[in-house]
Formats: C-alpha cells, structure tokens, sequence
C-alpha cells in the first residue's frame, strides 16, 4: 500500500515534505502564509517552514515581504511544472488509497 506518509519518506526523504506540497497544490488560494501551513498539515510551523523554504529553493513558491508592522510570513505558490511530480504522487497515493477500500468491501 502506498500511503502519502509512505511516499513522502521514502521518495522525498520525509512525510512531511510531501504534506505540505499537497496542501500547497490543493489551497484554493495561491497566496497563503506559514502559519496557515503549519496549522493544516498539524506540524510544527519550524518544521513547515523549512518545508517551505525547500519549495522556495525549487521555484515551487515565491516568499513575499512582509506587510509593514506584520509578523507573518506570506508565499505564492507559482506555475512550476515539478507540481506535476506532486499530483502524480498524490494519484498514486489516492489510487491505492482507493484500491484498498474496493478490497476491503
């Protein structure tokens, strides 16, 4: 069974790496702040945002400045065409995730 945990370790070196790219992908807006990540995926923001400071580094996302007097880390996510390598392992994911409760009925 491939479980996006699963996948996230073992392709991308952690679970959590993988989470927070499919929250990124599947939020409705493309402009979204740390905490807002933190919050959703149920991790650490420290952890989340070196998560995020990895999809900085790819072009997956774009880190804004701050407002003025604001306290909160604001990014964009961009047209990047490795959101593919995402949804393709995500399908995967939800494939098997899909698999496993045709079995089970």
């Amino acid at each position: 069974m491939y479980t996006l945990d699963l996948i996230g370790d073992r392709l991308f070196g952690r679970s959590l790496r993988l989470r927070v790219a499919a929250w990124v992908l599947a939020h409705e807006d493309p402009h979204f702040y740390q905490s807002e990540a933190a919050a959703s995926v149920r991790y650490s923001a420290s952890a989340v945002t070196q998560e995020l400071n990895r999809l900085v580094e790819l072009g997956m996302i774009l880190r804004r400045d701050p407002t003025p007097g604001g306290r909160r880390q604001y990014y964009t996510k961009t047209d990047s065409p490795l959101w593919a390598v995402i949804r393709e392992a995500l399908d995967v994911a939800e494939g098997d995730d899909e698999a496993s409760s045709a079995d089970s009925s």
